[in-house]
């Protein structure tokens, strides 16, 4: 797939650069590039310097999502996209990340909001998000450059936008849709970003 590519903020001073930085491209101003990672590049650099590589990366696997995903949507969709897509990585894992790549605001609920927010991640795992610790169940943890699984969270967050919990009468306590594949992904965020079923959404389309 072809990456998008984003500008980074500033150029760092020549005597702080590392190795890394000119791997994503941060020695001369130039966009930030994707970095292709390996089983191999795990074993020799350290957690924070593929901690780093991997948000880069999925910052700017969150940016080709996002253009096609909405390139593809109704003229009426009410899919926001996210002023930063703020990738994380898991805790001890840090080759494997996510990101957020778009929200819909659904309603407001007693002085707070529910929110559909889509995610992007490159690992495949089950989301429980009634477990005490970790979201992730059974994270696959072999290395990949691509995106793996694409889902949905209905997410309470207050007034300044902080999530307080998920809306647990929606979907699988809040989580409402998972999949590995990108179509079926879009049909969901369709779904909820025109407030229209997609039984709905699959007749208008097969009747043009």
């Amino acid at each position: 797939m072809t990456h998008a590519q984003t500008n980074t903020p500033s150029q760092p001073q020549a005597q702080n650069l590392t190795r890394l930085d000119r791997w994503v491209g941060l020695d001369d101003g130039s966009p930030m590039r994707f970095v292709e990672l390996t089983q191999d590049m795990l074993k020799i650099l350290k957690p924070e310097e593929i901690h780093k590589l991997t948000v880069a990366n999925l910052t700017i696997m969150g940016q080709s999502e996002i253009g096609q995903i909405t390139k593809v949507l109704p003229s009426n969709s009410k899919l926001r996209q996210p002023k930063a897509l703020r990738p994380s990585t898991l805790k001890g894992l840090p080759y494997l990340g996510s990101c957020k790549i778009g929200e819909v605001l659904l309603r407001e609920q007693g002085g707070q909001f529910v929110v559909n927010q889509i995610f992007m991640s490159n690992f495949e795992a089950e989301i429980d998000t009634g477990a005490e610790e970790d979201l992730f169940v059974g994270v696959s943890k072999e290395v990949s450059n691509r995106p793996r699984m694409f889902y949905g969270l209905n997410v309470i967050v207050d007034r300044v936008g902080q999530p307080v919990g998920f809306d647990l009468n929606s979907g699988r306590k809040g989580l409402v849709f998972q999949t590995r594949d990108k179509a079926e992904a879009i049909w969901h965020i369709a779904a909820a970003a025109t407030n229209q079923s997609i039984e709905a959404l699959r007749a208008k389309a097969k009747a043009r």
